[in-house]
């Protein structure tokens, strides 16, 4: 199929794997439409269906891409809002651990909070806000054990600024109490 030239045919079977659900036999016949009908109506449709390809193949960063080139190439696309949401989800699906770097996650908010800024009402807004919660509460996480860490270790001085910081950048969290316990 691959050396098909026939590009129809191509679109036909890359369809027909994507909805059988054969997300690594459809994307290289995406990948290679993507380039080969650049501007053909169907241009819009194929970059959706790459970014699911990607997406269903557990590799976010690309979908991300995908889903953010989307929005990006067709801001009047039929898929915008749906797109736009992915692009944000998949930069969740991104977020390491809290113990890890953390990159992914502040890159995630902001996402989420300029796709509830760009559209108020959307069904996806629930689900956004729990997410966002979600990363925040990493974020605090990792702020307190990195804290705590000082306390450990001892370096109370140190301990004392790191767990005051957590009190004033995160005054909603769950280890407030034990913050001021070890402060």
């Amino acid at each position: 199929i691959l050396k098909s030239t026939d590009l129809d045919y191509k679109y036909e079977k890359a369809i027909e794997y994507y909805k059988e659900k054969d997300f690594t036999r459809a994307m290289p016949l995406f990948r290679e439409l993507s380039t080969m009908m650049r501007g053909d109506k169907r241009s819009e449709e194929i970059m959706y269906y790459l970014a699911y390809c990607h997406y269903n193949a557990q590799d976010f960063n690309t979908s991300y891409y995908l889903f953010r080139n989307y929005v990006e190439t067709y801001p009047n696309g039929s898929r915008i809002e749906e797109c736009s949401y992915m692009s944000s989800y998949c930069l969740y699906m991104e977020s390491p651990s809290y113990s890890l770097d953390d990159t992914y996650t502040k890159k995630a908010i902001n996402t989420f909070e300029s796709f509830l800024e760009m559209y108020p009402v959307t069904k996806y807004r629930d689900t956004s806000e729990i997410l966002i919660k979600n990363l925040n509460n990493k974020l605090i996480r990792k702020s307190f054990e990195n804290a705590k860490q000082y306390y450990n270790t001892e370096n109370y001085a140190s301990a004392i600024i790191a767990l005051n910081n957590c009190l004033i950048d995160f005054r909603d969290s769950k280890f407030r109490e034990e913050t001021y316990f070890l402060i």
